[in-house]
């Protein structure tokens, strides 16, 4: 498993991504409560399998973005998804 941990600029919220078998962000409260999880539509982002998630980061308006690394037609490539 690969993870990735971000806090929310104004302090609001913790988000995790999480590649175990599978890829998605899950978002916490800075309390510990459990607000919600993103799933990674990988064939929605069309660039091959993910193998890992190298980032992520929040904007202040909460935005998310993951970094990921991946394997199209055996080469590691990098990029990074909005969510």
């Amino acid at each position: 498993m690969t993870a990735a941990l971000a806090c929310h600029p104004a302090g609001e919220h913790v988000v995790i991504a999480i590649r175990d078998p599978q890829r998605r962000v899950v978002i916490y409260t800075t309390d510990g409560e459990f607000v919600r999880t993103i799933a990674f539509d990988e064939e929605a982002i069309e660039f091959g399998v993910i193998i890992g998630l190298t980032g992520i980061t929040v904007t202040m308006e909460g935005h998310i973005a993951v970094a990921v690394s991946y394997v199209p037609r055996r080469l590691l490539l990098g990029k990074v998804i909005d969510l």
